[in-house]
Protein backbone atom coordinates (compact mmCIF):
# COMPACT_ATOMS: atom_id res chain seq x y z
CA UNK A 1 0.00 0.00 0.00
CA UNK A 2 1.15 3.60 -0.54
CA UNK A 3 3.09 5.35 2.17
CA UNK A 4 1.84 8.81 3.02
CA UNK A 5 4.08 11.11 4.95
CA UNK A 6 4.21 14.74 5.83
CA UNK A 7 7.48 16.61 5.60
CA UNK A 8 8.62 17.71 9.02
CA UNK A 9 11.24 20.13 10.20
CA UNK A 10 11.51 23.83 10.34
CA UNK A 11 13.56 24.55 7.23
CA UNK A 12 13.72 23.93 3.53
CA UNK A 13 17.06 23.77 1.72
CA UNK A 14 17.26 25.07 -1.84
CA UNK A 15 18.38 22.42 -4.35
CA UNK A 16 17.45 24.10 -7.66
CA UNK A 17 16.35 20.68 -8.86
CA UNK A 18 14.30 21.94 -11.81
CA UNK A 19 14.96 25.62 -12.44
CA UNK A 20 15.15 28.93 -10.52
CA UNK A 21 11.45 29.22 -9.51
CA UNK A 22 11.10 29.83 -5.75
CA UNK A 23 7.54 28.47 -5.75
CA UNK A 24 8.29 24.90 -7.01
CA UNK A 25 8.76 22.35 -4.22
CA UNK A 26 11.11 20.27 -6.42
CA UNK A 27 13.53 23.19 -6.24
CA UNK A 28 13.47 22.76 -2.45
CA UNK A 29 14.48 19.10 -2.68
CA UNK A 30 10.83 18.02 -2.76
CA UNK A 31 10.22 19.66 0.62
CA UNK A 32 7.57 22.30 1.19
CA UNK A 33 8.23 25.75 -0.22
CA UNK A 34 9.26 28.02 2.68
CA UNK A 35 6.58 29.97 4.52
CA UNK A 36 6.33 31.73 7.88
CA UNK A 37 6.90 28.41 9.66
CA UNK A 38 9.86 27.22 7.51
CA UNK A 39 13.30 28.77 7.11
CA UNK A 40 14.78 29.14 3.63
CA UNK A 41 18.41 28.03 3.41
CA UNK A 42 20.18 28.81 0.12
CA UNK A 43 23.54 27.07 -0.28
CA UNK A 44 26.32 28.12 -2.63
CA UNK A 45 27.51 25.99 -5.51
CA UNK A 46 24.04 25.25 -6.93
CA UNK A 47 23.64 25.96 -10.66
CA UNK A 48 19.98 27.05 -10.44
CA UNK A 49 19.86 29.81 -7.82
CA UNK A 50 16.41 30.97 -6.61
CA UNK A 51 14.45 33.80 -8.12
CA UNK A 52 11.16 35.32 -7.02
CA UNK A 53 9.69 36.48 -10.32
CA UNK A 54 6.44 37.96 -9.04
CA UNK A 55 3.90 37.53 -6.28
CA UNK A 56 4.77 37.25 -2.60
CA UNK A 57 7.22 34.66 -1.35
CA UNK A 58 7.55 34.14 2.38
CA UNK A 59 9.85 32.43 4.82
CA UNK A 60 10.46 32.22 8.54
CA UNK A 61 14.14 33.18 8.36
CA UNK A 62 16.33 33.24 5.29
CA UNK A 63 20.05 32.53 5.05
CA UNK A 64 21.82 33.22 1.76
CA UNK A 65 25.13 31.38 2.17
CA UNK A 66 28.50 32.28 0.58
CA UNK A 67 28.43 31.52 -3.16
CA UNK A 68 24.60 31.65 -3.24
CA UNK A 69 22.38 34.27 -4.89
CA UNK A 70 18.76 35.25 -4.30
CA UNK A 71 17.07 37.40 -6.96
CA UNK A 72 13.90 39.45 -6.39
CA UNK A 73 12.52 40.58 -9.76
CA UNK A 74 10.51 43.77 -10.36
CA UNK A 75 7.28 43.77 -8.36
CA UNK A 76 8.25 40.73 -6.27
CA UNK A 77 7.93 40.72 -2.48
CA UNK A 78 9.74 38.60 0.08
CA UNK A 79 7.90 38.53 3.41
CA UNK A 80 10.39 37.60 6.14
CA UNK A 81 8.70 36.44 9.33
CA UNK A 82 11.90 36.32 11.43
CA UNK A 83 15.49 37.05 10.30
CA UNK A 84 17.17 38.00 7.01
CA UNK A 85 20.85 37.02 6.71
CA UNK A 86 22.91 37.45 3.55
CA UNK A 87 26.45 36.05 3.34
CA UNK A 88 26.19 35.61 -0.44
CA UNK A 89 24.61 37.78 -3.13
CA UNK A 90 21.22 39.46 -3.00
CA UNK A 91 19.95 40.98 -6.25
CA UNK A 92 16.85 43.08 -5.66
CA UNK A 93 15.11 44.98 -8.46
CA UNK A 94 14.31 48.62 -7.62
CA UNK A 95 10.57 47.85 -7.36
CA UNK A 96 10.95 44.70 -5.25
CA UNK A 97 10.09 44.71 -1.54
CA UNK A 98 11.43 42.92 1.50
CA UNK A 99 8.69 43.05 4.11
CA UNK A 100 9.03 42.54 7.88
CA UNK A 101 5.59 42.20 9.47
CA UNK A 102 5.61 39.43 12.10
CA UNK A 103 4.18 40.98 15.26
CA UNK A 104 5.22 38.14 17.55
CA UNK A 105 9.01 38.37 17.37
CA UNK A 106 12.05 40.62 17.25
CA UNK A 107 13.63 40.38 13.81
CA UNK A 108 17.23 40.93 12.66
CA UNK A 109 18.77 41.96 9.35
CA UNK A 110 22.39 40.87 9.02
CA UNK A 111 25.20 40.20 6.53
CA UNK A 112 26.10 41.83 3.20
CA UNK A 113 23.52 44.59 2.91
CA UNK A 114 25.25 47.33 0.91
CA UNK A 115 25.36 47.71 -2.90
CA UNK A 116 25.43 45.52 -4.89
CA UNK A 117 23.47 43.57 -2.22
CA UNK A 118 21.11 46.42 -1.31
CA UNK A 119 17.38 46.06 -0.80
CA UNK A 120 15.05 47.42 -3.48
CA UNK A 121 12.47 48.67 -0.98
CA UNK A 122 12.41 47.82 2.72
CA UNK A 123 9.10 47.88 4.63
CA UNK A 124 8.47 47.37 8.36
CA UNK A 125 4.85 46.96 9.43
CA UNK A 126 4.60 45.32 12.87
CA UNK A 127 2.21 45.35 15.80
CA UNK A 128 4.82 44.15 18.31
CA UNK A 129 8.51 43.40 18.56
CA UNK A 130 11.12 45.27 16.55
CA UNK A 131 13.33 44.98 13.48
CA UNK A 132 17.06 45.64 13.99
CA UNK A 133 19.91 46.00 11.50
CA UNK A 134 23.13 44.36 12.68
CA UNK A 135 25.30 45.64 9.77
CA UNK A 136 25.30 48.80 7.67
CA UNK A 137 22.47 48.53 5.13
CA UNK A 138 21.10 50.17 2.00
CA UNK A 139 17.68 50.44 0.36
CA UNK A 140 17.97 51.68 -3.24
CA UNK A 141 14.30 52.59 -3.20
CA UNK A 142 11.99 53.45 -0.33
CA UNK A 143 12.32 52.67 3.35
CA UNK A 144 9.00 52.60 5.24
CA UNK A 145 7.97 52.09 8.86
CA UNK A 146 4.26 51.99 8.17
CA UNK A 147 2.33 52.07 11.44
CA UNK A 148 2.68 53.53 14.93
CA UNK A 149 3.34 50.13 16.52
CA UNK A 150 6.30 49.35 14.24
CA UNK A 151 9.80 49.69 15.69
CA UNK A 152 13.01 49.79 13.63
CA UNK A 153 16.37 50.16 15.35
CA UNK A 154 19.73 50.83 13.70
CA UNK A 155 21.90 49.59 16.61
CA UNK A 156 24.55 52.19 15.83
CA UNK A 157 24.76 51.08 12.17
CA UNK A 158 24.29 53.19 9.06
CA UNK A 159 21.29 53.06 6.72
CA UNK A 160 21.40 54.57 3.24
CA UNK A 161 18.04 55.25 1.55
CA UNK A 162 17.93 56.04 -2.17
CA UNK A 163 14.21 56.80 -2.37
CA UNK A 164 11.65 58.08 0.11
CA UNK A 165 11.92 57.69 3.87
CA UNK A 166 8.47 57.13 5.39
CA UNK A 167 8.24 56.84 9.17
CA UNK A 168 4.86 56.57 10.84
CA UNK A 169 6.27 54.36 13.61
CA UNK A 170 9.31 54.31 15.83
CA UNK A 171 12.65 54.73 14.06
CA UNK A 172 15.53 54.47 16.54
CA UNK A 173 18.83 55.50 15.00
CA UNK A 174 20.86 55.59 18.27
CA UNK A 175 24.38 56.50 17.11
CA UNK A 176 23.80 55.27 13.54
CA UNK A 177 23.69 57.51 10.49
CA UNK A 178 20.68 57.79 8.19
CA UNK A 179 21.87 58.85 4.74
CA UNK A 180 19.79 60.00 1.77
Amino acid sequence: SPINYAATGTRSNWSGGIDTDWFKSDNWGGCPVPNCTKDAIIPGGIVNQPSVVSLVASCKSIVINPGATLTLNPGATLAVCENFTNYGSFTAAPTSIVLFSNAAVNQNIDGNLLAPNAFGNLTVTKTGGQVSILQNAEARGNFSVTNNTSVFTMNGKNLKVGGNFNNVGNFIHSTGVLEF
